[in-house]
């Protein structure tokens, strides 16, 4: 299972589904993560103070997010290098890349991965982020639970389970995603998040 999957997994429940960032947490994140076939529009908001490294740390190990704008790359691209080590000192690598947006002044990264393998046309995951007052980065998933009731209500399409029941991946439009988050309850619109510290001096 990729890394950045067993981050996002909870207490790695989602055994088998595709990572993609989850950007990219039992490593801190409950939740699986939600995916998209298309990601949030527009893309182009730069933000430095993702640069750099952090590093998440649980009972199950420990992970080194490397996060930078890849050099000529558009305004707001954004890639992920991860090293993930296990509690026992085997660890695996991997990347993925995205780009952010902004939403009602909430800033979400739109990720794919890992590479190589995933392609162009998606899926995506879609990371909501923050800084805390003490300069950790937080990193969210949406909840299932709101993703499903919004599903339930027509405000949002997604591939349906083989059961019928409301899959985790997003079908709709980027404007009526977007929608969506602008219209949700904040308290109940993310899972736990997942707390990241930077390491050393930031670029």
């Amino acid at each position: 299972m990729p890394p950045v999957m067993r981050l996002f997994s909870g207490p790695f429940l989602a055994a088998g589904r595709r990572a993609l960032i989850a950007l990219v947490a039992g490593l801190g994140l409950a939740g699986c993560p939600i995916e998209s076939d298309r990601p949030l529009e527009p893309a182009g908001v730069d933000d430095p103070r993702l640069q750099g490294t952090w590093l998440a740390i649980t009972e199950d190990g420990r992970a080194f997010f490397h996060i930078f704008r890849a050099s000529e790359a558009r305004a707001g691209s954004i890639e992920l290098a991860l090293v993930a080590f296990e509690a026992d000192g085997t660890g695996e690598s991997s990347r993925y890349a995205g780009h952010l947006s902004e939403v009602e002044g909430e800033r979400f990264a739109s990720m794919q991965g890992p590479f190589p393998g995933a392609t162009a046309e998606g899926p995506y995951t879609l990371v909501n982020y923050r800084f805390a007052a003490d300069g950790a980065l937080e990193l969210r998933l949406l909840s299932e639970a709101a993703v499903h009731d919004a599903i339930a209500a027509g405000r949002l399409t997604a591939e349906p389970d083989s059961d019928g029941t409301p899959g985790d991946r997003i079908t709709d439009s980027p404007a009526r995603i977007r929608a969506f988050l602008a219209a949700a309850d904040p308290a109940t619109l993310y899972e736990k998040p997942l707390r990241l510290t930077p390491v050393g001096p930031q670029p």
